[in-house]
């Protein structure tokens, strides 16, 4: 089960590491370690910590583009302290993950930020709806899937910035002849 196990969490390193664009690598991880780790629900989150909010970008059951305040729940303290947070029982206390208000029915909750150094990305979270799911193989497997996934989404950060370079005038900032041709043939085609 343990080489399995191990061999889920290189075999998801890998793919990480040959995406390009963020929401597929997002969409990848959550697939892959939902399985990985059988959990009821994973969720991937950006923090902007000058605006102290969040906002869902990948998730199996909550909507994407959800923002949050980063004062309310655990993800919120997740993303202030920059560590992470195991709960065995969140029926106990009035604890929430994302929002206070929100009614869940998970029980067991593990996160922990998505950063390199000090920057932070965002935060990767597990639920499950028994007791004491998760252990602390599990927040290992899950700080090195969040260290695997630091790289991928620095370098899908990069590569926008570079295609979004190469068709833009850096002096104006609008679009180039080269991008212009490329749309227009696109549409020439697209209306045929």
């Amino acid at each position: 089960y343990e080489a399995q196990y191990l061999s889920s969490i290189a075999e998801l390193g890998k793919r990480l590491q040959r995406g390009l664009d963020l929401k597929t690598i997002l969409g990848d991880t959550v697939k892959s370690f939902k399985n990985v780790l059988k959990c009821d629900d994973i969720s991937i989150a950006s923090i902007d910590e000058l605006n102290n909010q969040g906002v869902v970008l990948e998730s199996s059951y909550i909507k994407e583009d959800t923002r949050f305040s980063l004062d309310d729940g655990l993800v919120g303290l997740i993303s202030k302290h920059k560590n992470f947070i195991l709960k065995e029982d969140l029926s106990q206390g009035s604890l929430v993950v994302l929002k206070k208000g929100e009614r869940r029915t998970s029980r067991s909750f593990i996160g922990v930020p998505v950063k390199e150094d000090e920057e932070l990305l965002g935060v990767i979270w597990l639920e499950d709806h028994r007791k004491k799911k998760f252990n602390e193989d599990d927040i290992r497997a899950l700080n090195i899937l969040a260290s695997q996934l630091t790289l991928a989404w620095q370098r899908a950060i990069l590569y926008e910035r570079v295609k979004e370079l190469s068709i833009r005038d850096g002096l104006t900032g609008l679009y180039n002849h080269r991008h212009f041709q490329e749309v227009l043939e696109l549409q020439i085609t697209k209306q045929k």
